[in-house]
C-alpha cells in the first residue's frame, strides 16, 4: 500500500536544516586554511565529485573547485575560483602559484592592450583622414549636362549659376559627332573645346577592374575590415586556465601555443565543456573564452598562447 508523508519536512532542532550540504554528493564544502584542504578530505571522495566539488578556504576567502578526484590531498588537485566582483580573485596577483609569476603575467598582459591600443589609434587616425575627404555630393561638379543642340545649352538655366571650369555637351544625334563647349566666365560664353565620341569625364568612362573610383563606402569598409581583425595573445607563468572577455561578437579562427604548452583546449562561458579546436568558433557580444592546457614539462611551466580571429 501507499505510504502517506508529511507535506513539510522539519528537523527536531528547529535551528538545523534537515540535510547539511556537506552530506550531500557533490555539495559545498568548507576548510580553515590551504593546508586543512589537502587534509580534511581524504578519504571522504565518495561525496565529492570532480569539477562540480567546490571547497570554501575561510583563510583565502575564496572557493577552490575540485580537478582530479584520485589526488585530493595535492593541491594542484584544485583550482581557485576567480570570481571578480562577489568574491574571489579579482587580480592576477591573486591567483594561486608565486606572486611574481603572477605579477609577471600581469605586466604581460598589459603589455598586450597597449599594443591593441596603438591599433586602434591607428585605425582612428584613418578615420580622420577620411572624414576630412568629401562626400561625392560635396565634389565641385563641373559637368553641366548633355544638350541637343547649341541654342539649347546657350538658353538653358543652370543651377547653381554657371562657374569657371564648367563644360557640356552638345549631340545632335546620330552621325554628328559629339562637341565640347567649356564656359568662358569672363564672357559669359560657351566656347567649343573640341570635337569627338570619347569619354571627357569620368561620368562617361566605366570603372576598370583594378584602378577603381573613390567612393565613401570603399573606403568605410576598408576601415572596418581593418579593425575587424584581432591576434590576442598571451603570456603565462604556473597558471593552467585563463578567460578572454570578448565585447563584440565575432569568430576566432585558430588557437596555438608554445613547445612547453599541450592539450590546448577551449571553451565559451563558465558552463561550457572544453574542446579541442579544429574549426571556426563564433561567440556573441559579452562572451568569455575560456582556454586551458597542460605544461609538457612539470619544471617548465610558462610559455605563449595566441588567438586569432575577426569581430562580426
Amino acid at each position: 500500500m501507499s505510504i502517506k508523508r508529511p507535506d513539510e519536512y522539519e528537523h527536531a532542532n528547529p535551528n538545523e536544516p534537515i540535510v547539511r550540504s556537506s552530506n550531500v554528493k557533490g555539495g559545498a564544502l568548507k576548510t580553515a586554511d590551504l593546508a586543512t584542504l589537502l587534509t580534511d578530505f581524504v578519504g571522504l571522495e565518495s561525496k565529492l565529485i570532480e569539477g562540480v566539488t567546490k571547497v570554501y578556504v575561510e583563510s583565502d576567502d575564496a572557493d577552490y573547485r575540485l580537478k582530479n578526484i584520485a589526488a585530493v590531498n595535492l593541491l594542484a588537485s584544485w583550482s581557485k575560483v576567480v570570481t571578480g566582483a562577489g568574491g574571489g580573485a579579482s587580480s592576477f596577483s591573486e591567483l594561486e602559484g608565486a606572486p611574481s609569476d603572477n605579477e609577471a603575467l600581469g605586466a604581460d598582459l598589459t603589455r598586450i592592450e597597449d599594443k591593441a591600443d596603438g591599433a586602434q589609434a591607428d585605425v582612428d587616425a584613418l578615420t580622420l583622414v577620411v572624414d576630412g575627404k568629401l562626400n561625392t555630393a560635396d565634389y565641385n561638379q563641373h559637368f553641366r549636362g548633355r544638350f541637343t543642340s547649341l541654342i539649347s545649352l546657350q538658353t538653358n538655366v543652370f543651377s547653381p549659376a554657371l562657374r569657371a571650369g564648367d563644360y557640356a555637351q552638345v549631340d545632335v544625334g546620330s552621325g554628328s559627332p559629339v562637341k565640347n563647349y567649356n564656359w568662358d566666365a569672363d564672357d559669359e560664353e560657351w566656347i567649343i573645346g573640341g570635337v569627338g565620341s570619347g569619354a571627357t569625364n569620368t561620368d562617361q568612362l566605366p570603372e576598370g577592374s583594378t584602378n577603381l573610383y573613390y567612393t565613401s563606402e570603399r573606403v568605410a569598409s576598408a576601415v572596418n575590415t581593418e579593425k575587424k581583425n584581432y591576434i590576442k595573445e598571451c603570456y603565462v607563468l604556473s597558471v593552467m586556465e585563463i578567460i578572454f572577455p570578448m565585447e563584440l561578437a565575432g569568430q576566432f579562427t585558430a588557437l596555438s601555443c608554445s613547445t612547453a604548452m599541450s592539450n590546448l583546449q577551449y571553451k565559451i562561458g563558465a558552463a561550457g565543456t572544453y574542446t579541442t579546436f579544429s574549426t571556426p568558433v563564433s561567440y556573441s557580444a559579452g562572451a568569455e573564452i575560456y582556454l586551458k592546457w597542460d605544461y609538457t614539462s612539470p619544471t617548465e611551466q610558462r610559455g605563449w598562447l595566441r588567438m586569432k580571429g575577426k569581430d562580426s
